[in-house]
């Protein structure tokens, strides 16, 4: 069968949409009420991140965003343009949060932390308002709110899947627009610190003693709608500086191009950038012991 391609200016990410015959996908794995296929449309070919409800006839690939469709399919293609992670898990009734409960961390969440290599004491678990729920095919999701302190509303968070699910994304973001974790945190005169995941936030904050705020931003760069996020946290509060620490695997260009957007807000910000050793991400790095040698030794970025 013939794949068509369609855009839409109705989707906001600019999806991909294909109609395709499943056949064509070659061999899958069975999940729930999902098919699990290599996506073709992805870089990485051995990839298994096309997830394909075959309840309702949609796909979705949880790294490139590709939508599938087949023939028959009971929703409306105008419908399918417009999917997002969140209302595609929300067809499963994956989400049951009740977001008016205090933070609890069960012993199947230490356990599943306790195999981190940085120690996740249950005060930083708290402190950082975490919580927990069961999957659809009873994975352990780690639920990390974009909002402080406890709110009706949150309107940001992400997932980490902490056991099951193993062919699915480690990490999900439930947002329509990426944003800055724990941004509304930072405190008049205290230094900012960047970095690519949320556990390495945690990580850097909880072993700094919460003298810094680690922030992160779900990528190597700022997206447009985090440079305007940042730009309103910084008209109300300024840190005394912003140090960009992603992972060590992360080329010094990408990092200087983070401090450029961070100085292309405020020039007058001090920004700095930091290299971790032997690929490490921040986490490992303050597990190892050397993140702080690190940071003393940050490298500073002009306008």
């Amino acid at each position: 069968m013939k794949v068509i391609v369609y855009r839409s200016g109705k989707s906001r990410k600019g999806h991909n949409l294909y109609e395709v015959d499943l056949n064509s996908l070659g061999d899958h794995k069975v999940s729930g009420n999902h098919f699990i296929f290599r996506c073709p449309w992805c870089t990485d070919k051995e990839s298994w991140k096309l997830y394909y409800n075959f309840k309702i006839g949609i796909g979705f690939c949880f790294r490139c965003e590709s939508v599938i469709i087949t023939k028959g399919a009971l929703q409306p293609k105008s419908e399918v343009i417009n999917l997002s992670w969140i209302n595609f898990l929300k067809m499963e009734k994956y989400l049951d949060i009740s977001w008016t409960d205090p933070a609890i961390i069960s012993n199947d969440v230490k356990v599943e932390l306790s195999k981190r290599k940085y120690f996740y004491g249950l005060d930083a678990m708290q402190k950082f308002n975490l919580r927990y729920f069961y999957g659809v095919n009873d994975e352990l999701v780690l639920v990390l709110p974009n909002s402080f302190p406890d709110k009706l509303q949150v309107d940001s968070f992400q997932t980490s899947i902490l056991k099951g699910q193993i062919h699915g994304p480690k990490y999900v973001t439930y947002s329509q627009t990426k944003r800055i974790y724990y941004l509304d945190k930072l405190k008049k005169s205290m230094p900012l610190i960047i970095t690519e995941g949320i556990f390495d936030s945690i990580a850097v904050s909880d072993s700094l003693n919460d003298e810094v705020l680690a922030c992160p931003i779900l990528g190597k760069s700022l997206s447009s709608h985090q440079l305007k996020q940042l730009y309103q946290s910084l008209k109300q509060v300024k840190p005394s500086e912003v140090v960009v620490s992603l992972d060590g695997d992360v080329n010094r260009q990408s990092k200087v191009k983070v401090c450029n957007q961070i100085l292309s807000i405020d020039s007058s910000l001090k920004t700095y950038y930091i290299d971790l050793p032997d690929k490490l991400d921040p986490e490992e790095a303050v597990a190892a012991g050397v993140y702080k040698e690190c940071l003393s030794r940050a490298q500073r970025v002009y306008p």
